[in-house]
């Protein structure tokens, strides 16, 4: 394996350089590029080295189903909550969270039934900045966010690749295609063509995946890169047309 531990640069400047004459990289977007590059080589090495790749395609699906139903029944229970539930919540935590400073749920605007003014319901949590550690969001926002999330987990639950015979799915090599292929489309603004001749990359892009996956990867044979670039273009129409009957 070639690397045994994660290196503070995936690629020299001299295989960088050679690159950008190669492919005609306009000297705008070479920093650009080195950046989206090296992040995508570090998330592939952290994916192959410590996610959890293990789990099937139908453990998988099942865990999003579950995510898709429950994110939506909490966005409705969120929804359709009457007031008198928040203020509860609210009294409550008031009363366990006294020494607290603001944090639990609150009213986020002035609540005084009495006078007819119902206040916004929020949650607020200690988050990871240290200078500003308190992070509150609305219910609305929240709410929102379970909707959205229901909405890509669903999406996701199916087109989650069936079972299929032969070896097991390289899902680092997966990830990393979908991150190329952006950085392809995106950073340099170029089409995802796949051509090859007896298992050579033709086309640009095909060239430039390979060029720099046998960098990450000199024991991974061409035709499986390849094979998983076909196999992304197919992944994205489908996305496309699940996405299009969604929003019919």
């Amino acid at each position: 394996m070639k690397w045994d531990k994660s290196p503070r640069r995936f690629f020299t400047d001299e295989f960088l350089n050679a690159l950008n004459q190669r492919y005609k990289v306009n000297s705008s977007i070479q920093n650009a590029l080195r950046q989206r590059l090296e992040n995508s080589a570090r998330e592939w090495y952290y994916f192959r080295n410590v996610e959890d790749v293990g789990a099937t395609p139908r453990e998988v699906r099942h865990s999003l189903n579950k995510i898709a139903r429950l994110a939506n029944e909490l966005s409705a229970h969120l929804t359709n909550a009457p007031s008198v539930v928040w203020s509860a919540l609210v009294e409550t935590n008031d009363t366990v969270n006294q020494n607290r400073y603001d944090l639990g749920v609150h009213h986020d605007t002035h609540h005084y039934p009495e006078l007819g003014l119902i206040g916004s319901p929020a949650i607020t949590v200690v988050g990871d900045n240290k200078h500003d550690p308190f992070v509150t969001i609305s219910v609305s926002d929240l709410t929102e966010a379970m909707s959205e999330l229901a909405s890509t987990a669903d999406i996701a639950a199916q087109i989650i690749p069936k079972v299929t015979q032969g070896p097991p799915p390289d899902k680092p090599l997966q990830k990393w295609i979908a991150d190329l292929s952006n950085i392809w489309r995106v950073t340099l603004d170029r089409p995802f063509t796949i051509e090859e001749h007896k298992g050579e990359p033709i086309s640009n892009a095909a060239c430039f995946f390979v060029e720099i996956y046998e960098y990450l990867s000199p024991e991974t044979p061409k035709s499986r890169v390849l094979t998983e670039m076909r196999k992304r273009k197919v992944e994205e129409k489908q996305l496309r047309i699940e996405f299009l009957n969604l929003n019919k």
